[in-house]
């Protein structure tokens, strides 16, 4: 993990706190609480300043299709970066079903409800990075706003993250033949290790329990 801050008050991935609340019983159940909990307490305490809710988790890079039908009016941002070795069967997987879900099976454009945003340009250009997240999310960017995050680049100029052992040239060869679609949808030349971080904006939930499906072993 990269040395960011870790505090119960910072932004943290849903899936943590949904799984706890059920116990492992029944994730879609605590996740449908968990969500209209939050939305309660926001109505109530700003009765007059409707906000939209900000769910960020790596395992929703496969739910796209599930979210679109539990919440129509729901937004994406897709963000996706160039790191080193996580691959084969999950990210196939995943990266496959994001795919068909994003673009248009005829003329192959991207599909409006989403955004995606690459890791090095929102490392790099920040604040215009996340003006294009508010545009697509349909939240109002204003000069206070702008303030806020330039201030929080700042604290973090000095932020360095992790370093990454060299992958051996098979190894690479490998990543790349089974990872061309996603090297050449973003235009990526090199085959480096890649994490999904999709995020969604929504206004109203109500989530059914999925059926569930055995995942085969990577073999070789």
């Amino acid at each position: 993990m990269d040395a960011m801050p870790l505090h119960f008050d910072l932004p943290q991935e849903e899936e943590c706190a949904t799984l706890a609340l059920s116990s492992g019983a029944s994730y879609w159940v605590s996740f449908s609480v968990f969500i209209k909990t939050l939305t309660l307490r926001s109505q109530l305490q700003q009765p007059n300043n409707r906000r939209r809710l900000l769910l960020k988790s790596p395992i929703h890079t496969v739910r796209v299709p599930l979210l679109r039908k539990l919440v129509p009016k729901a937004t994406f941002i897709y963000l996706h970066r160039q790191v080193n070795e996580y691959l084969f069967w999950q990210f196939e997987r995943m990266y496959d079903t994001y795919y068909a879900a994003s673009r248009d099976p005829s003329t192959g454009a991207l599909a409006k409800d989403i955004l995606e945003v690459a890791y090095a340009g929102l490392a790099t250009s920040t604040v215009h990075s996340l003006k294009q997240i508010y545009a697509q999310a349909g939240i109002t960017w204003t000069d206070k706003v702008e303030a806020k995050f330039e201030a929080q680049v700042a604290v973090l100029a000095g932020y360095k993250v992790n370093d990454f052992v060299e992958l051996a040239p098979r190894l690479r060869q490998v990543i790349q033949a089974r990872a061309a679609g996603y090297f050449k949808t973003f235009m990526y030349k090199h085959p480096i290790y890649y994490i999904p971080i999709p995020v969604f904006c929504v206004d109203n939930l109500s989530f059914l329990n999925p059926p569930r499906k055995e995942c085969p072993l990577e073999k070789g």
